[in-house]
């Protein structure tokens, strides 16, 4: 077995929750925690061409947050390929940070393209194509390709719907190992099925000859259901592989600032997310009924049936807002 690291999305994939306001105190609380905790990587957020304030966790350049200093942890950024101009960060030396490049696989030679320039500037760079439980064989070979071409610091299997088992897990192992060993795995997993913790576990197993990185969320604050709770998998790894990381920081962080001033997902949001992630729809289709009140199962069942097939996996509230009204108008008949 070689090394397991955490990398911990709560000030990223938890913002979805929060719209990414945390508060400047809370967000120098949190990833102090964190790196006292011991956590290898704190992603910080998104890179985005936007202007916000410093209660965000939204940025548009890497200067604020250089200003927190982390003993332990690498300061990462996540990307989202076609929202960012990357002139601005290159800018700066980024020997001490971590960039996760997001994106759909039409977009990878221009995303490997970019990878370089941040490699050859001393960043260490993730590889995170999105919906990838949906790629084809030849899809996954062509990735792959490419990955080993570039020899990035890390490669992503992203459960962007929430959708993948144990079974999917083990059905592209044969592809994914041919990835080169020196190019570290990492999964994140969205809790919609309430299968993180078994898939992670999973995942460990299956790639046990990798350098491995499992994202999580301090209590799986994130989008839709969730994400992997950060003080699982750092209990579940103290007891199995290395006792290192200080769960009563991160639970402190859980009660004091999560739990405290963050929304908790109701039993019936669950149900909307676990329906999206069985019919294979992109969980802000979930969202969306629970933003116009929308709590009926049968309803949502019809409507995510509707979604043509091009649209279940990427998000389009145009659609769905269209298909709902139409769905309205003949119930109404």
């Amino acid at each position: 077995m070689k090394k397991i690291k955490v990398l911990d999305c709560t000030l990223r994939d938890g913002g979805y929750i929060n719209d990414w306001n945390f508060g400047f105190d809370n967000i120098n609380s949190i990833i102090k925690s964190l790196d006292i905790a011991k956590i290898d990587f704190i992603e910080c957020g998104f890179l985005k061409n936007i202007q916000t304030s410093s209660d965000y966790t939204l940025f548009n350049n890497i200067t604020d947050i250089k200003q927190i200093k982390t003993t332990n942890a690498i300061k990462t950024f996540m990307i989202n390929n076609d929202e960012y101009d990357y002139s601005e960060i290159i800018k700066n030396d980024l020997t001490n940070f971590a960039f996760r490049i997001a994106f759909r696989i039409e977009n990878l030679s221009e995303v490997c393209d970019f990878a370089k320039i941040l490699k050859d500037k001393g960043a260490k760079v993730f590889i995170n194509p999105k919906n990838f439980s949906t790629f084809s064989e030849k899809e996954i070979t062509i990735l792959i390709n490419k990955i080993n071409n570039l020899s990035p610091f890390a490669f992503s299997i992203v459960d962007t719907l929430g959708a993948m088992s144990k079974d999917n897990l083990q059905e592209k192992n044969q592809l994914i190992n041919n990835l080169n060993k020196n190019i570290a795995l990492c999964f994140h997993s969205h809790n919609n099925l309430s299968l993180s913790i078994k898939n992670t576990i999973e995942f460990i197993k299956l790639y046990s000859d990798y350098n491995l990185i499992i994202d999580s969320s301090i209590g799986g604050i994130g989008r839709g259901a969730g994400n992997l709770s950060t003080e699982y998998i750092c209990e579940y790894l103290n007891k199995n592989y290395q006792n290192k990381y200080n769960i009563d920081e991160i639970k402190k962080v859980k009660e004091n600032i999560i739990e405290k001033f963050f929304m908790k997902i109701s039993d019936k949001n669950m149900e909307l997310y676990y329906l999206t992630a069985k019919m294979n729809c992109h969980p802000n289709y979930a969202t969306f009924l629970i933003k116009n009140n929308i709590k009926s199962i049968d309803l949502a069942k019809e409507l995510f049936a509707l979604l043509p097939k091009d649209k279940k996996t990427s998000y389009n509230e145009k659609t769905i807002n269209e298909l709902y009204m139409k769905l309205l108008i003949n119930k109404a008949k």
